[in-house]
């Protein structure tokens, strides 16, 4: 919500104005400065002495490759030279890159015992660090002066070190202030060792890497509560059943508000039993055009009647963060910069007024498109960093849970097995401000803004993919899903990583980023002219969001088992003449005919669907009481065009008690000029599709669904997914593009820049950025990554058909 501030105590004490100019002394001035007399030690010899490792690499002494050899150097001779009073100044003992592949075992035999004789030298050691040590544990703090018993550290890093939660870190009497944990990789945990009084000032987790189920994963989130604000649970086997645990973990105090609904639009809540979407989003008249204008002004800061108060978590104005603030790092850099800011003792506490989870990774876990709404509508507008890189969403996952046993008798589909197909296509609604009130850094799929998925397929190469995803499955989702995410939908969003970009393009998916990175440049230029503005009238100048700063593409991976870049085939009917060791003209160059382009099948309906019940069809405004979503803005489309009919949800209880309600819901019409509207008319009415009934969105209303009514969205879904795919013979012969060149080709920084590339490229679509832009090259991962475990034990919605 609000920067971390310091206390009454910190903020009226007068600083020495020697330690304010400390931050821009050379760093290479330090060790003189401390030998200059005592005033000067007590400022520089702190900073100077904090993290021993990283200030020798700053001060040039050392190197990432020699982190072994200075560790070496100091357990056995700088440690024992240098005087108790230089010792209590240490803070961070980060021996992370001290081993190595060819000194691992050198370490484990020899400087283990070293390490565990350095920590009773060092008793203000608050940051403990020993990432790839397998044979360190928790258990070397048990090591310690017996004049000092008890240490209080605050940062504890065994990633990747063979020993998860373990007795000895559950039970050690030095991890009571526990703040920052990470404890990733493949090592166990003794869930009998775990109690609500684990590590009660545990504010920052990573887990990733622990094979988390949602079994398991039930556990720790009766255990955790509200205490962290920052949780790292990636690469687990987490689904859609862990999101009910996870929003316990998250305040419930909603921060969604109607204060800014002329820029912002409003929520309505709206109680249909079973409905993912619980909410009816209201638009202004200029919420929804996403213009520069009032969305771009801070929040007034709130105003606390009760100033002075001893308790601020209670008394504390809840408000959503006013947008000008960054967000907190939860990385281990981060939270070790926290820690060092002087001045500032609750650094890594709960903002005031704010508790739970604020902080969230789950990038590569198991859930889909429908479990991601969920969470993100029931997370109240919390989330200031969400983290989710890829997600399924065809075959769209049925909705159900013990209020709503599936009761439709309808025909089955018949979906391919072989085909899946990952991203966030028509969700941009839910990065908005009138969602997620507090979101300033996101990392999610690009379809986010491109609408292009992730498609993978059994048997396709992964370029094979690239062009159906572009070519074959992008224009359906545009006519059912027409506008993606843009800058100005969240303008108090600051940093954006797009992940899942493929390396090459056949076009749309350049086209499409860089539209959005024009949108982007737009932003920028009216921010500009606005602050210009506003500086020019003089006064206390209105105070402006900063906007869209950093954007990252994330490429995907280089598979291990790329397929090689030529056809057998067609390099053995290439048309030569065979060879011979006669040279006969009697021997003719045989005539091969040309492929034919490979059909693939998406879905198909059954042949008859005479076995559905009949559907219960309404005019618009015939049954009296029956029509909830009675829209209060006039629709674009006649209602009494329309086809409605009446669906009634009949919900059981735990208890077993019955409920039924009726409602009225589109069903799309059979005139539309849009195909999308046309098939979800046939799947409703003739196919009797009604599934994951819900309101319409924003992108659903520009494709032609009335303002404010019902619709049944699997149904939609299906609509804007092509029933087959068309792949040609030979895809590496067509024009493919380098996505990364091709961005880097068209960024300019400078107007000058812009000028000089506009000349050379006169075609292309260029933009002026003045922001961050990064190209992520990952670490290559084996082919069977991509396939993947977020599609095993997927639960099939609908009957499959193999290829």
């Amino acid at each position: 919500m609000h920067d971390v501030l310091p206390s009454y105590s910190e903020a009226i004490a007068r600083p020495d104005w020697l330690q304010l100019a400390a931050p821009y002394v050379a760093i290479a001035d330090y060790p003189a400065l401390c030998r200059v007399n005592s005033r000067c030690w007590r400022i520089f010899a702190p900073l100077l002495w904090r993290d021993p490792c990283a200030w020798s690499k700053r001060l040039g002494r050392s190197t990432d490759d020699d982190t072994g050899p200075f560790w070496s150097r100091f357990l056995l001779q700088d440690a024992q030279l240098l005087s108790p009073k230089t010792r209590d100044l240490i803070r961070v003992v980060d021996v992370r890159k001290a081993v190595t592949g060819n000194d691992h075992n050198l370490w484990a035999v020899i400087y283990r015992k070293r390490f565990y004789e350095l920590l009773p030298l060092l008793p203000n050691v608050e940051s403990l660090l020993i990432d790839d040590y397998c044979r360190m544990n928790a258990r070397c703090l048990e090591y310690s002066d017996p004049s000092r018993p008890d240490r209080r550290l605050l940062m504890l890093s065994l990633k990747n070190t063979g020993h998860g939660i373990s007795r000895s870190l559950t039970e050690s009497r030095h991890l009571r202030a526990l703040i920052y944990l990470d404890i990733s990789g493949p090592a166990p945990v003794d869930f009998a060792s775990l109690d609500e009084r684990w590590l009660p000032n545990l504010r920052i987790l990573k887990m990733c890497r622990k094979q988390l189920s949602t079994y398991r994963w039930e556990t720790w989130a009766g255990i955790l509560n509200w205490r962290l604000w920052s949780l790292d649970i990636s690469d687990n086997e987490l689904t859609d059943q862990s999101v009910l645990n996870m929003t316990g973990m998250i305040d419930d105090y909603v921060l969604r508000t109607t204060d800014h609904f002329a820029s912002e639009g409003m929520l309505e809540r709206w109680d249909q039993r079973g409905a993912l979407d619980q909410y009816i989003l209201r638009e202004s008249p200029l919420s929804h055009v996403f213009l520069p204008g009032p969305r771009y002004l801070i929040d007034a800061p709130p105003i606390n009647n009760l100033d002075g108060a001893d308790d601020p978590d209670v008394f504390w104005p809840r408000v959503r963060s006013d947008g000008s603030t960054p967000v907190r790092p939860d990385t281990l850099e981060g939270v070790l910069g926290l820690l060092s800011r002087p001045g500032v003792s609750n650094a890594t506490e709960h903002l005031p007024g704010s508790r739970g989870i604020t902080h969230l990774h789950i990038s590569g876990n198991k859930f889909t498109a429908a479990g991601i709404q969920e969470l993100l509508i029931n997370s109240e507008g919390h989330f200031e960093l969400f983290d989710c890189e890829r997600m399924l969403f065809f075959p769209p996952k049925r909705w159900r849970s013990f209020l709503n046993p599936p009761k439709l008798k309808a025909p089955r589909l018949f979906v391919s097995s072989a085909v899946r197909m990952s991203g966030l296509p028509g969700l941009g609604h839910l990065f908005r401000p009138v969602y997620s009130s507090n979101l300033r850094v996101l990392r999610i799929h690009h379809s986010l803004v491109t609408n292009i998925p992730t498609l993978t397929m059994d048997g396709l190469r992964s370029i094979e993919c690239v062009y159906l995803a572009e070519n074959g499955v992008f224009p359906h989702l545009q006519q059912a899903y027409m506008l993606p995410f843009l800058p100005d939908m969240n303008p108090r969003l600051q940093s954006l990583t797009l992940t899942c970009v493929p390396r090459h393009s056949f076009g749309p998916l350049i086209c499409r980023l860089a539209f959005f990175f024009r949108m982007v440049s737009l932003q920028e230029e009216a921010l500009s002219i606005l602050t210009k503005g506003v500086q020019a009238q003089g006064g206390r100048p209105l105070r402006l969001v900063s906007g869209l700063k950093h954007v990252a593409l994330e490429l995907e991976p280089r598979t291990a088992e790329e397929p090689l870049d030529f056809d057998a085939e067609k390099l053995m009917a290439s048309g030569e003449a065979p060879f011979s060791f006669f040279d006969s003209p009697l021997t003719e160059t045989s005539k091969t005919k040309p492929k034919k382009p490979r059909i693939i099948d998406i879905w198909r309906e059954t042949p008859d669907p005479s076995e559905a019940p009949p559907v219960k069809l309404v005019r618009h405004d015939t049954p009296e009481g029956h029509n909830t979503m009675s829209p209060h803005q006039p629709s674009s489309s006649d209602p009494e065009r329309q086809t409605w009919l009446l669906y009634s949800n009949v919900t059981t209880t735990v208890s077993g008690v019955t409920h039924t309600s009726n409602s009225v819901v589109w069903a799309g019409n059979s005139w539309s000029t849009n195909p999308v509207i046309r098939k979800y008319n046939y799947l409703v009415v003739n196919y009797r599709m009604q599934e994951g009934v819900g309101p319409a969105t924003m992108h659903q209303t520009r494709a032609g669904a009335p303002v404010g009514c019902l619709l049944f969205h699997t149904a939609w879904l299906f609509a804007a997914t092509p029933q087959s795919l068309e792949l040609p013979p030979n895809v590496d012969a067509l024009k493919k593009l380098d996505v990364a060149a091709e961005v880097r080709q068209r960024w300019c920084r400078t107007p000058e820049d812009y000028q000089r590339a506009k000349e050379r490229f006169p075609i292309d679509q260029l933009f002026i950025w003045g922001g961050k832009l990064e190209i992520v090259e990952p670490e290559p991962v084996d082919n069977g990554w991509l396939l993947w475990k977020p599609h095993n034990e997927y639960e099939p919605p609908y009957d499959y058909e193999g290829e």
